[in-house]
């Protein structure tokens, strides 16, 4: 086993060494290879398959939402009509290892794509099950994100803020 979680860690994996350090760094793969590590922050983007109407987008908003505080903490979350998009850490699990991020990305868009396929009538779901996430180096990266979040909620013609309700983010510092 590698430090980059795998013993058939790619040539360019096992010569990075611009990476941060983090703690309980490996990679899992997917369709798209997934970077772990403890007490980071994620950036995380599911895609949508069409357009959400508001009923639909308001789902996946309160099912990204539901695990808050108790698996991980949702400090940025942003659902227009092409994509969903969040800054997320994850939790540690009451045995002590961390909560599979996407476990809870995946459930999330499940259980949305389940309600908004129940009132729609589609035969499939309208949102794309594997979650695109990446841990935010520093806090310049971080804020970046966060920009690009605003400048995508306001591209679609909404005003992040107080009018549009699939936009949130986190003022204070959690614990």
């Amino acid at each position: 086993m590698t430090r980059f979680g795998s013993a058939r860690a790619s040539e360019a994996e096992r010569h990075c060494t611009s990476l941060p350090r983090w703690k309980n760094f490996s990679i899992w793969r997917g369709r798209f290879p997934h970077w772990r590590a403890d007490a980071v922050l994620y950036y995380v983007a599911v895609k949508h398959k069409r357009a959400l109407e508001d009923a639909e987008k308001r789902y996946l908003f309160q099912e990204f939402l539901r695990p808050n505080d108790r698996k991980w903490t949702v400090r940025a979350l942003a659902v227009t009509d092409s994509k969903t998009e969040a800054l997320v850490s994850v939790h540690h699990a009451p045995h002590g290892a961390p909560f599979e991020l996407a476990d809870i990305v995946r459930r999330a868009v499940r259980r949305a794509s389940k309600a908004i396929m129940a009132g729609s009538g589609e035969r499939w779901a309208p949102l794309y099950e594997e979650p695109f996430d990446r841990i935010m180096r520093d806090d310049e990266e971080t804020s970046r994100f966060l920009e690009e979040m605003v400048e995508h909620v306001s591209l679609a013609g909404l005003e992040p803020g107080s009018d549009y309700e699939f936009f949130m983010v986190l003022t204070e510092e959690p614990e």
